[in-house]
């Protein structure tokens, strides 16, 4: 999960911390809901819209994909 992160976020701390806080409002939103329905309210309301151009896209990517649902795994089944 590390190794993601890094890769997907680099230096960039105040995006990492953005996303695990969005991540954090997901949880509460989608409490009582599969992985799947989690994963899909994020990606429809996050990737584009709080975080437009290279930030969504990053999110968008196959490596962004995969970090957003390794991380709402912690929550959701």
């Amino acid at each position: 999960m590390r190794s993601l992160a890094s890769k997907l976020f680099g230096a960039d701390h105040s995006f990492r911390q953005s996303v695990a806080a969005s991540l954090g409002i997901v949880k509460k939103k989608c409490a009582g809901q599969s992985l799947g329905q989690a994963f899909g309210y994020f990606m429809q309301h996050y990737p584009g819209v709080k975080y437009p151009g290279d930030k969504g896209s990053r999110l968008e990517s196959k490596l962004g994909r995969e970090y957003i649902r390794l991380y709402l795994q912690r929550w959701f089944q």
